[in-house]
């Protein structure tokens, strides 16, 4: 019976090949990287530097749940012109910005955090930069991609692009969700991307006067976290955002801090954009940029960050029955996880807002096939959670219509209550249980192993037989009494 937190899932994939992270069980970070680059021009606009060291995050996050929590949502309609007044701000110029951004988890008592530096460079072309710790991704605005990793100094990765460059390239090969500037800056849909892995609706808007002067508040709103965030109210930039974890487990916590210094630039030379290739040979799979893991001393996991510890609430579930379920599939027929004992059952929760969702289920759709071609015991279902549409026939139509586009064959089941998906304490999608003939859970995967797509359909059908051969074991001593 195992775990497996798939490393290539949001802040574990970007965490893995960014590897030049700091990590830090109080609460001070790295200082924000040098505004000084040589090519920058005169910056017609700077906030003020956020400054980790001198910052008490504690209460910074207190504030931010306080004021998210006292928002009025009858400011809503004021609230959806502010987003788009920021979405507006980000894409008005060419733009620099640093990001701070703080990671917490823990218990109440007891909560750890690491603060890690990135650095995005936009302009109103198309042409993009991201500075990520170790690692270096450039569009040069050219149907190019490069990406570069400071520790595989040898090596370049570079691919062409065709579509929406947030949702098509980053989200769903890059899963880089938890930065805003994304989808602010290139997505045909800012909201609908804004925090991945989680739909959003706009909650509220105000305004918030202090000794040092008046921010513009924004409070977005979903099933799995909220958003708050602060906004300079002449540049409608962000310079504070708050995104609190609803679902971290009981008496756990975990939400991300970020602080943001941004600047308008007058103008960029085309050269920010084009890497020093010097020395690098090509390579055609993005794997190939994974630096060698550091070893970690034997009782020292704690210090591994995400990768060690996410999620923690769903560990105990191994080895445990699977809470039984009801379920309508989409056309109305329901499946009970009772009657399905006897086979292997894969479980695989998905939304259709969510990239790596979309990314993985053709192969969840190919390991379903396989299996029956090689007369496996199992089952395999898609079961639809978190989905954002109004009510229940809404998101039904928006699910059929997605599964019938994409010809897949796996039978889907609509948990439009969130039921089996708050039962299983799911901390993210894709979500991928793997249940024993005897409904005891086998093995849970967090998150789809997007940089080894080589591997998923086997690694899952390996899954399936390991299950069964456990199921099998777990029979012998009665058998034998």
């Amino acid at each position: 019976m195992t775990i497996r937190v798939l490393h290539i899932t949001g802040l574990i994939m970007l965490f893995s090949l960014a590897a030049g992270i700091q990590t830090a069980a109080d609460e001070k970070g790295p200082a924000p990287q040098s505004d000084n680059p040589s090519q920058l021009t005169t910056r017609a606009v700077e906030q003020d530097k956020p400054e980790a060291d001198k910052v008490d995050l504690s209460a910074l996050v207190r504030e931010l749940r306080k004021e998210g929590r006292e928002i009025n949502p009858a400011t809503l309609d004021e609230a959806k012109d502010l987003f788009e007044q920021m979405v507006k701000a980000y894409r008005s110029g060419s733009l620099r910005e640093t990001c701070l951004l703080t990671s917490f988890r823990g218990t109440r008592e007891n909560i750890l955090s690491k603060t890690d530096t990135f650095t995005f460079l936009f302009d109103n072309r198309g042409r993009v930069k991201f500075d990520l710790g170790d690692l270096q991704i450039t569009a040069p605005g050219d149907g190019r991609l490069i990406v570069m990793h400071s520790r595989v100094p040898d090596l370049y990765f570079e691919t062409k692009y065709e579509g929406d460059l947030s949702n098509d390239v980053f989200l769903d090969n890059f899963d880089l969700f938890p930065f805003p500037e994304i989808p602010l800056v290139l997505a045909e849909d800012p909201l609908w991307e804004f925090f991945m892995m989680s739909p959003l609706e706009i909650y509220g808007s105000g305004v918030k006067k202090t000794e040092k002067g008046s921010y513009l508040l924004l409070v977005l709103d979903g099933p799995e976290n909220r958003i708050v965030i602060r906004l300079d109210p002449n540049t409608r930039l962000m310079k504070t955002m708050l995104v609190d974890f609803k679902m971290a487990g009981a008496g756990r916590e975990r939400y991300m801090l970020f602080r943001l210094q941004n600047e308008y630039l007058k103008g960029i030379d085309p050269a920010e954009f084009e890497p020093d290739l010097a020395g690098r040979k090509r390579v055609d799979d993005l794997a190939d940029l994974q630096p060698p893991e550091p070893e970690v001393e034997e009782g020292n996991a704690d210090n591994q960050g995400e990768n060690a510890a996410e999620p923690e609430a769903t560990q105990s579930l191994t080895g445990k029955p699977l809470p039984v379920f009801s379920l309508p599939d989409l056309d109305g027929r329901i499946v009970n996880s009772e009657a399905l004992k006897g086979q292997v059952m894969v479980l695989d929760l998905w939304a259709t807002w969510c990239p790596p969702c979309r990314a993985s289920l053709p192969y969840l759709n190919k390991a379903a096939a396989q299996a029956k071609e090689e007369k496996l015991p199992v089952q395999f279902f898609a079961v639809n959670v978190w989905e954002n549409a109004e009510n229940n026939e809404a998101r039904t139509k928006l699910v059929r219509d997605f599964w019938e586009k994409n010809d897949y064959k796996v039978t889907v089941l609509l948990d439009h209550e969130n039921k089996l998906a708050g039962s299983l304490k799911v901390p993210g999608i894709p979500f991928t249980v793997i249940v024993r003939p005897d409904g005891i859970i086998h093995t849970i995967h967090v998150g789809a192993d997007l940089g080894h797509k080589e591997r998923i359909v086997p690694d899952l059908l390996n899954d399936v037989r390991e299950a069964l051969q456990e199921a099998q074991k777990a029979q012998e001593p009665a058998e034998g009494s």
